[in-house]
């Protein structure tokens, strides 16, 4: 039947068709760049230096930079040892704050943004809280200044934006099981010793 249509056709048409059919093919090869694939490489372009390894690095290269800075703060755990992990953070939140709302989520779709979103935002819970549970409400920073409350709070923003308030409150609820002695507290005591309860409004 194919045939017959095929043969019943004149040569313009015959060409027309392969002509479309041959553009129908590369598309689908290569479909068009979105706005959102610019943000991407865009995005990737501006922060590679810090959260992306060279492809042609990694076989001598396992760790970006951010990973390296997140492990020397939590091994040290004071400011000092922290300085260029917040630093990145700080990098990294400013980036993404300037991606429009609808391409957030294409961005965060990296691996290595992933991680530091959540890695970082988890860290500063840890070093707000430290070994054993904060002494009062008083106490919800740590040692961590002003700045760096600030800072969490621009976590919890551009965490929220790319994965959403549900998210944001799993990861949260998480952290009432797995902070040094935090079982041994009610949950309103809990609470108010955590950095979740300072209000972000005041602080961006």
């Amino acid at each position: 039947m194919l045939d017959q249509w095929l043969a019943s056709l004149s040569k313009n048409t015959l060409a027309t068709l392969s002509i479309l059919g041959g553009i129908a093919f590369i598309v689908l090869l290569n479909p068009p760049h979105s706005v959102c694939d610019s943000q991407k490489e865009i995005f990737k372009k501006t922060t590679e230096s810090t959260f992306f390894i060279d492809p042609k690095k990694k076989k001598l290269i396992t760790k970006n930079r951010f990973t390296n800075f997140l492990n020397e703060c939590r091994y040290d755990g004071k400011p000092g040892g922290c300085y260029e992990f917040f630093e990145s953070l700080r990098f990294l939140t400013r980036e993404m704050a300037i991606v429009p709302d609808q391409c957030v989520q294409a961005v965060s779709s990296f691996p290595e943004v992933k991680d530091a979103l959540w890695k970082g935002t988890e860290l500063m819970v840890r070093l707000a809280w430290g070994e054993t549970p904060p002494e009062s409400f008083v106490e919800r920073a740590g040692w961590l200044s002003e700045a760096e409350i600030a800072l969490f709070c621009r976590l919890k923003k551009q965490t929220t934006r790319a994965f959403g308030e549900s998210a944001w409150t799993t990861f949260r609820e998480g952290q009432f099981k797995k902070l040094p002695g935090v079982t041994d507290l009610s949950r309103n005591e809990a609470w108010s010793r955590m950095i979740f309860s300072f209000q972000c409004s005041k602080y961006i």
